[in-house]
């Protein structure tokens, strides 16, 4: 859907086996003489690899999908043009605020596959990825909705 200003808010299919995994560590050198001492440099958390299943959805909805890629390819470390905002299936919504308004999850090289083999049977399965930023939780808020049914999408509060 496209607001009056041309942003867009875009509702993704649900993601079956989403896997958020845990930030991993960023760092050179450490015990082979490219440091002074040997010690590590630390140079902060690494991008989180989030991957998922789309199922069954169907060929528009997964080139609609893909078109997004353009908007989550960084044109400059640390910048996107899609954030994301995660609805649970018990009526949860997981996002991060700014002290000026609401925002979410900042998303980074968002990709939706072909369906394998398996995707000419009664079931087709795509596989969904996306990257976020080390540190992505920092400042995370979780908010109950009420009357609010993630899989039906019906009557927000």
């Amino acid at each position: 859907m496209a607001a009056v200003d041309a942003t867009k808010i875009v509702l993704s299919p649900p993601i079956n086996n989403c896997i958020i995994p845990p930030s991993e560590l960023n760092a050179e050198g450490g015990n082979d003489n490219t440091t002074i001492g040997g010690v590590r440099k630390i140079n902060g958390l690494n991008m989180v690899q989030v991957t998922g299943q789309l199922l069954n959805i169907s060929d528009a909805t997964k080139l609609a999908m893909q078109a997004l890629f353009d908007f989550t390819k960084a044109p400059a470390p640390g910048v996107t043009k899609l954030w994301a905002y995660f609805f649970t299936t018990d009526g949860k919504v997981i996002f991060k605020k700014s002290t000026l308004n609401a925002l979410g999850i900042e998303i980074y090289n968002l990709y939706v596959t072909d369906p394998g083999s398996e995707g000419y049977n009664k079931d087709n399965i795509c596989n969904f990825g996306f990257e976020m930023l080390g540190g992505w939780s920092d400042g995370i808020e979780i908010l109950t909705l009420t009357d609010f049914k993630a899989m039906t999408i019906q009557n927000p509060t």
